[in-house]
Protein backbone atom coordinates (compact mmCIF):
# COMPACT_ATOMS: atom_id res chain seq x y z
CA UNK A 1 0.00 0.00 0.00
CA UNK A 2 2.90 2.25 0.74
CA UNK A 3 2.77 4.49 -2.23
CA UNK A 4 -1.12 4.79 -2.89
CA UNK A 5 -1.12 8.85 -2.51
CA UNK A 6 1.62 9.15 -5.36
CA UNK A 7 -1.17 7.55 -8.07
CA UNK A 8 -2.42 9.04 -10.68
CA UNK A 9 -5.95 7.67 -10.11
CA UNK A 10 -5.75 8.47 -6.29
CA UNK A 11 -5.90 12.87 -7.29
CA UNK A 12 -9.07 12.12 -9.29
CA UNK A 13 -10.51 9.74 -6.44
CA UNK A 14 -9.34 12.17 -4.02
CA UNK A 15 -11.23 14.50 -5.82
CA UNK A 16 -14.47 13.00 -6.19
CA UNK A 17 -14.27 12.01 -2.13
CA UNK A 18 -13.99 15.71 -1.63
CA UNK A 19 -16.93 16.64 -3.40
CA UNK A 20 -19.26 14.05 -1.88
CA UNK A 21 -17.44 13.13 1.22
CA UNK A 22 -18.51 9.68 0.08
CA UNK A 23 -15.91 7.14 1.03
CA UNK A 24 -16.70 4.65 -1.70
CA UNK A 25 -14.92 7.18 -4.28
CA UNK A 26 -11.70 5.55 -2.83
CA UNK A 27 -12.21 2.32 -2.72
CA UNK A 28 -11.16 1.23 -6.57
CA UNK A 29 -8.00 3.27 -6.23
CA UNK A 30 -7.01 1.37 -3.25
CA UNK A 31 -8.11 -1.80 -4.59
CA UNK A 32 -5.71 -0.96 -7.77
CA UNK A 33 -3.05 -0.66 -5.28
CA UNK A 34 -3.11 -4.04 -3.64
CA UNK A 35 -4.43 -6.09 -7.00
CA UNK A 36 -8.11 -6.66 -5.54
CA UNK A 37 -7.09 -8.12 -2.38
CA UNK A 38 -7.24 -7.17 1.04
CA UNK A 39 -4.09 -5.83 2.44
CA UNK A 40 -4.20 -7.36 6.28
CA UNK A 41 -5.25 -11.45 5.37
CA UNK A 42 -4.30 -10.83 1.45
CA UNK A 43 -8.14 -12.80 1.06
CA UNK A 44 -9.16 -11.94 -3.04
CA UNK A 45 -12.19 -9.22 -3.01
CA UNK A 46 -13.27 -9.80 -6.17
CA UNK A 47 -16.38 -11.27 -4.74
CA UNK A 48 -15.26 -14.88 -5.01
CA UNK A 49 -15.11 -15.42 -1.80
CA UNK A 50 -17.55 -16.08 0.82
CA UNK A 51 -18.25 -17.97 4.30
CA UNK A 52 -20.59 -19.58 6.49
CA UNK A 53 -23.07 -17.28 8.50
CA UNK A 54 -26.04 -17.15 10.31
CA UNK A 55 -27.76 -15.56 7.26
CA UNK A 56 -26.61 -18.46 5.31
CA UNK A 57 -23.54 -17.01 3.07
CA UNK A 58 -21.57 -13.66 3.75
CA UNK A 59 -19.87 -12.18 0.93
CA UNK A 60 -16.25 -11.21 2.03
CA UNK A 61 -16.23 -7.65 0.47
CA UNK A 62 -13.65 -4.48 -0.05
CA UNK A 63 -14.54 -1.84 2.72
CA UNK A 64 -12.98 1.24 3.57
CA UNK A 65 -12.00 1.72 7.49
CA UNK A 66 -10.81 4.28 9.41
CA UNK A 67 -7.59 3.53 10.83
CA UNK A 68 -8.14 5.47 13.87
CA UNK A 69 -11.47 5.40 14.43
CA UNK A 70 -13.85 7.65 14.49
CA UNK A 71 -15.02 7.07 17.63
CA UNK A 72 -12.18 8.30 19.65
CA UNK A 73 -10.82 10.55 16.57
CA UNK A 74 -13.71 12.75 15.06
CA UNK A 75 -11.61 15.12 13.91
CA UNK A 76 -10.07 12.56 11.53
CA UNK A 77 -13.66 11.28 10.23
CA UNK A 78 -13.08 12.64 6.71
CA UNK A 79 -9.62 12.58 6.30
CA UNK A 80 -8.06 10.65 3.79
CA UNK A 81 -5.13 9.60 5.17
CA UNK A 82 -6.96 8.09 7.89
CA UNK A 83 -8.64 5.66 5.38
CA UNK A 84 -7.72 1.96 4.87
CA UNK A 85 -8.38 -0.54 2.70
CA UNK A 86 -9.94 -3.95 4.48
CA UNK A 87 -12.00 -6.67 3.77
CA UNK A 88 -15.27 -7.11 5.34
CA UNK A 89 -14.06 -9.28 7.99
CA UNK A 90 -11.10 -7.62 8.82
CA UNK A 91 -13.00 -4.25 9.15
CA UNK A 92 -16.19 -5.46 11.22
CA UNK A 93 -15.20 -8.75 12.85
CA UNK A 94 -11.63 -8.24 13.69
CA UNK A 95 -11.14 -4.75 14.03
CA UNK A 96 -13.90 -2.87 15.08
CA UNK A 97 -13.07 0.30 17.30
CA UNK A 98 -10.34 -1.49 18.56
CA UNK A 99 -6.96 0.80 18.85
CA UNK A 100 -4.50 0.69 20.80
CA UNK A 101 -1.84 2.62 21.61
CA UNK A 102 1.81 2.33 23.39
CA UNK A 103 2.30 1.99 26.11
CA UNK A 104 -1.65 0.90 27.68
CA UNK A 105 -3.35 3.88 29.49
CA UNK A 106 -1.81 6.21 26.62
CA UNK A 107 -3.59 9.18 26.15
CA UNK A 108 -5.07 9.81 22.31
CA UNK A 109 -4.79 12.68 20.76
CA UNK A 110 -7.20 15.47 20.22
CA UNK A 111 -5.94 16.88 17.91
CA UNK A 112 -3.64 16.41 14.33
CA UNK A 113 -0.86 18.30 15.63
CA UNK A 114 -1.02 15.81 18.66
CA UNK A 115 -1.03 12.43 16.08
CA UNK A 116 3.08 12.26 16.21
CA UNK A 117 3.25 11.78 20.02
CA UNK A 118 0.87 8.64 19.62
CA UNK A 119 2.51 4.75 19.28
CA UNK A 120 -0.19 2.89 17.58
CA UNK A 121 -0.03 -0.60 18.37
CA UNK A 122 -1.92 -1.43 14.85
CA UNK A 123 -0.19 -1.95 11.80
CA UNK A 124 -1.06 0.72 8.97
CA UNK A 125 -0.36 -0.80 5.62
CA UNK A 126 -0.10 2.37 3.80
CA UNK A 127 2.70 3.49 5.91
CA UNK A 128 4.42 0.99 7.95
CA UNK A 129 6.65 -1.89 6.13
CA UNK A 130 5.42 -5.10 7.42
CA UNK A 131 8.92 -6.02 6.04
CA UNK A 132 10.38 -4.51 9.29
CA UNK A 133 7.59 -6.11 11.68
CA UNK A 134 7.07 -9.99 10.33
CA UNK A 135 8.38 -12.94 9.18
CA UNK A 136 6.37 -15.88 7.65
CA UNK A 137 5.86 -19.03 9.18
CA UNK A 138 4.60 -21.70 6.88
CA UNK A 139 3.15 -24.06 9.42
CA UNK A 140 2.74 -27.99 8.54
CA UNK A 141 0.76 -28.91 11.64
CA UNK A 142 -0.08 -32.21 13.02
CA UNK A 143 -3.13 -33.05 11.80
CA UNK A 144 -1.81 -32.41 8.40
CA UNK A 145 -3.05 -29.15 8.20
CA UNK A 146 -1.05 -26.41 6.55
CA UNK A 147 -1.35 -22.33 7.19
CA UNK A 148 1.03 -19.51 6.06
CA UNK A 149 0.42 -17.25 8.97
CA UNK A 150 3.06 -14.04 10.80
CA UNK A 151 5.38 -13.81 13.74
CA UNK A 152 7.32 -11.09 14.86
CA UNK A 153 10.65 -10.21 13.88
CA UNK A 154 13.79 -10.84 16.18
CA UNK A 155 15.38 -8.57 17.37
CA UNK A 156 12.41 -5.48 17.87
CA UNK A 157 12.08 -3.32 20.08
CA UNK A 158 9.78 -3.51 23.04
CA UNK A 159 7.40 -1.03 21.10
CA UNK A 160 7.54 -2.68 17.47
CA UNK A 161 7.63 -5.81 18.97
CA UNK A 162 4.28 -5.23 21.02
CA UNK A 163 2.93 -3.61 17.73
CA UNK A 164 3.88 -6.75 15.60
CA UNK A 165 2.48 -9.08 17.93
CA UNK A 166 -1.25 -7.20 18.66
CA UNK A 167 -1.34 -6.60 15.29
CA UNK A 168 -1.25 -10.35 14.69
CA UNK A 169 -3.58 -11.43 17.30
CA UNK A 170 -6.45 -8.90 16.57
CA UNK A 171 -6.83 -9.91 12.95
CA UNK A 172 -6.18 -13.34 13.79
CA UNK A 173 -2.59 -13.74 11.54
CA UNK A 174 -0.50 -15.95 13.76
CA UNK A 175 -0.77 -18.44 16.56
CA UNK A 176 -4.08 -19.68 15.16
CA UNK A 177 -6.43 -22.07 16.18
CA UNK A 178 -7.10 -24.23 13.56
CA UNK A 179 -9.39 -26.27 15.43
CA UNK A 180 -12.23 -23.84 15.63
CA UNK A 181 -15.54 -24.02 14.62
CA UNK A 182 -16.38 -19.98 14.78
CA UNK A 183 -17.53 -19.15 10.96
CA UNK A 184 -15.22 -16.14 10.86
CA UNK A 185 -12.49 -17.98 12.53
CA UNK A 186 -12.69 -20.46 10.23
CA UNK A 187 -12.61 -18.57 7.11
CA UNK A 188 -9.27 -17.09 8.12
CA UNK A 189 -8.00 -20.29 8.76
CA UNK A 190 -9.02 -21.35 4.99
CA UNK A 191 -7.43 -18.20 3.66
CA UNK A 192 -3.70 -19.24 5.44
CA UNK A 193 -4.64 -22.45 3.89
CA UNK A 194 -4.81 -21.43 0.26
CA UNK A 195 -2.37 -18.96 0.96
CA UNK A 196 0.75 -21.16 2.38
CA UNK A 197 -0.26 -23.44 -1.12
CA UNK A 198 0.30 -20.61 -3.73
CA UNK A 199 3.34 -19.57 -1.67
CA UNK A 200 5.40 -22.99 -0.20
CA UNK A 201 6.69 -23.87 -3.56
CA UNK A 202 7.89 -20.75 -4.21
CA UNK A 203 9.09 -20.29 -0.96
CA UNK A 204 11.71 -24.08 -1.06
CA UNK A 205 12.66 -23.04 -4.67
CA UNK A 206 13.90 -19.38 -3.00
CA UNK A 207 17.62 -21.09 -3.25
CA UNK A 208 17.19 -22.44 -6.54
CA UNK A 209 17.59 -19.53 -9.42
CA UNK A 210 16.62 -21.84 -12.03
CA UNK A 211 13.39 -23.66 -9.97
CA UNK A 212 12.67 -20.15 -8.25
CA UNK A 213 11.99 -18.74 -11.73
CA UNK A 214 10.18 -21.57 -13.20
CA UNK A 215 7.97 -21.66 -10.21
CA UNK A 216 7.15 -18.25 -10.89
CA UNK A 217 6.59 -18.50 -14.31
CA UNK A 218 4.32 -20.96 -14.12
CA UNK A 219 2.48 -18.35 -11.11
CA UNK A 220 3.06 -14.93 -12.41
CA UNK A 221 0.06 -13.28 -10.11
CA UNK A 222 2.10 -14.04 -6.89
CA UNK A 223 4.29 -10.71 -7.42
CA UNK A 224 0.81 -9.11 -6.50
CA UNK A 225 0.66 -10.65 -3.24
CA UNK A 226 2.23 -8.56 -0.42
CA UNK A 227 4.13 -11.90 0.58
CA UNK A 228 5.99 -11.96 -2.44
CA UNK A 229 8.33 -9.25 -1.14
CA UNK A 230 8.61 -11.90 2.40
CA UNK A 231 9.64 -14.48 -0.54
CA UNK A 232 12.07 -12.09 -2.23
CA UNK A 233 13.65 -10.72 0.90
CA UNK A 234 14.13 -14.48 2.38
CA UNK A 235 12.19 -13.67 5.20
CA UNK A 236 10.67 -16.79 6.21
CA UNK A 237 10.55 -20.31 7.72
CA UNK A 238 9.20 -23.61 7.89
CA UNK A 239 7.77 -24.75 10.34
CA UNK A 240 6.80 -28.64 11.55
CA UNK A 241 4.67 -28.99 14.18
CA UNK A 242 4.57 -32.44 15.79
Amino acid sequence: MQGIYELVDYNTALTAFNESKDWGCLKNVHLQKTHQKCPICEVKLDNSVERDSKAGKTLLIATIDHYRPQKFYGFLSNDHKNFILMCSDCNNCYKGNEFPLYPPGSKRASSQSELDVEKPLLVNPIIDDPLTLFILIFKLHSNGSKTLELKPKNDLNTYLLEKAKTTIQLFNLGDCDITTHHNVHKCRISTHQINFELFYNLAKARNNKKKFALTLKNKPQLKEYGFFKFIMSKQFKIEILG
